[in-house]
Formats: C-alpha cells, structure tokens, sequence
C-alpha cells in the first residue's frame, strides 16, 4: 500500500507594481495569464513531457532530481502522474575490501490534478527517498513556482491537508495544557480558488468584505483561557473550514501562560492510499500505455477527500 499526503495549491501574481518596468502592458499579460492560471500550469507540465521545457526539480541548495511522468498526460483531463527520483549512493567491498560506490536510486509519486475546481497535489510517503515528506514537499514547491514564475510572472504555493481531529486532540490535552489556551486563530489565504472561499462562507458577509488574506481570533486575555467546545457547530465548522483549507498556520493555539504558539497543521496530515499493484505496470518506457480512464482510479479518491472534505488518518 502507498500512502500519499495531499495539499491544496494557489497562485499568485508574482510582480512588483512599484517597478518601473512593469508598464501597462505587463501588467496587462500578468493578469490574463492569471485569469487563465490552471491552464498556464497546464501548459508548464505538458511542455515538460514533450520536452518542450523541461522542469529541472532542484532544492534549496541546488541539488538537481531527475523525474519521469508515469502516465502521458492528457492536457484536457488535467491529471498528470509523475515519479522524482534521489540517488542515495551506496558503498560496496569487493574480495580485497576496496570500496566501490554505485548509484541506488529511490523514488517518490507525485499525482497533480488540475482539474477545474479541484486543483490539489499528492505526495508519496516515501521514507526510503526522502527523509520527511516536508523535504519533497519544498521541492516540489520551489520548483513548480520557479516554473511559473519565470514563464507567466505567477508563483505557486502549497498547503498540507490535515484532519480537524487534530485540532481537537491538542486542545483535550490537559496533561501537556493543564491551563487551557488563552488565544486561538484562524488564518486563511487570499482567497482565489473557489472551493477553498466557499468553506468560510458561513461567517455572514465575510467573504465579501475582504480581498486579502484574513485572520480571526479569540483572545481571552492574561491568565485566562478560551472556551473551545467541540459541541458547538460554529466552532466545528470553522475548524473544518481552516484544516480543509490546510497550512501549517491556518490555526494556532498559545496555550494559558505562555507565549509560544503551537501551529496546528506542522506535521499533519490528511492522507489518501493506493494499492502497490495501482503503479506495478506503469513505466516511464510506456507511459502512453494507460487510457485515460486509469485517472479515474487517482480522481475519484482525490475527490472524496478534497472536494467532500473526508477525513483519511494517518496509517
């Protein structure tokens, strides 16, 4: 079984309106290829499997990933499946004990689904790989913005999907929080994919109101601590709208006595699984392979769990 991790992606306009180069009429293009985001990522990922322009996945300090797609993607259907691949390098002995290095190459599956609506990223848990699925995560982040940005003047941004139960478990720990929590907020970006903007639309007016990023918070003062009620529908429904949302900051709690806040999401997750037989026949020799209706396999659990706001814990 492969377990993968799923995170919602947004862009952004990547200019600066002070520079004195960015005239009318670039401030015109950002903003078309803006309006037709999605469709520019599509073409990023399609130019990279015709090799039009390849994407280079690189980390912080430059180290280059090769990667192939799985599946030939089909530009209409917006689902692209690929593998990114490490060499972890190994040593063996010969009979006169001379060290003799060689290449061992692991890999991690990434399932983007750009489909209208839905625009979400699985990653792979894949410990053998990578050491934390925060590492992949920041290539895959950095390099996918650096694409777009270069490109289409647009930056990309991921945020980890974690279940509200999290949220739930810290606050009921009275053995780690035996005072409670004197402050609660909630942060959410500006708001430019639809699905993500409808789940706050309970609180009157408030989408409305506002075209940036947006914070809530109950404060209850010195010494003091917040009532947070599981029973209450408002308060569950805002923590179910923050962790759909996801991000490491999307909700903080500093606890009664102490400035430090604790950001819920770091290090959770909400996770979908396939069966290892889903990727036995696929290659990177014969990605043309699969027909379309394969994607259903990685569209249908991606759905159930993004767009239906399901809860899939950790294994």
């Amino acid at each position: 079984m492969k377990f993968f991790a799923l995170y919602n992606y947004m862009f952004e306009k990547c200019i600066d309106t002070d520079d004195i180069f960015n005239d009318e009429e670039r401030l015109q293009e950002v903003e078309e290829n803006f309006a037709r985001r999605q469709a520019c990522f599509d073409d990023v990922l399609v130019d990279d499997y015709t090799k039009t322009h390849r994407i280079h996945f690189t980390n912080a300090r430059g180290t280059q990933y090769l990667h192939h797609f799985l599946l030939e993607p089909f530009k209409e259907e917006g689902v692209y499946v690929l593998r990114i691949l490490k060499n972890c390098r190994g040593t063996r002995h010969d009979e006169n004990f001379k060290s003799i290095s060689f290449d061992d190459y692991r890999s991690c599956i990434i399932i983007i689904d750009n489909r209208p609506g839905v625009q979400a990223i699985a990653i792979e848990n894949s410990t053998s790989a990578f050491q934390s699925l925060k590492t992949i995560e920041n290539i895959v982040e950095r390099t996918l913005s650096h694409v777009m940005q270069r490109r289409f003047s647009l930056k990309l941004s991921l945020k980890n999907l974690y279940n509200s139960s999290r949220f739930w478990n810290i606050v009921q720990d009275k053995k780690s929080y035996p005072s409670g929590f004197r402050k609660v907020e909630f942060t959410w970006p500006k708001p430019n994919l639809e699905r993500l903007a409808k789940r706050f639309e309970f609180i009157q007016g408030l989408r409305k109101s506002t075209e940036g990023a947006l914070t809530l918070a109950s404060d209850a003062g010195a010494g003091k601590c917040v009532k947070l009620d599981p029973e209450d529908q408002w308060t569950k429904d805002i923590v179910e709208a923050a962790s759909d949302i996801g991000g490491e900051g999307s909700i903080s709690l500093t606890p009664t006595g102490s400035r430090r806040k604790i950001s819920v999401g770091k290090d959770s997750y909400r996770y979908i699984n396939f069966k290892d037989a889903t990727f036995t026949n696929m290659s990177p020799d014969n990605p043309h392979l699969f027909p379309k209706d394969h994607l259903a396999i990685f569209t249908n659990e991606i759905e159930k769990h993004v767009l239906k706001n399901g809860d899939s814990d950790r294994p």
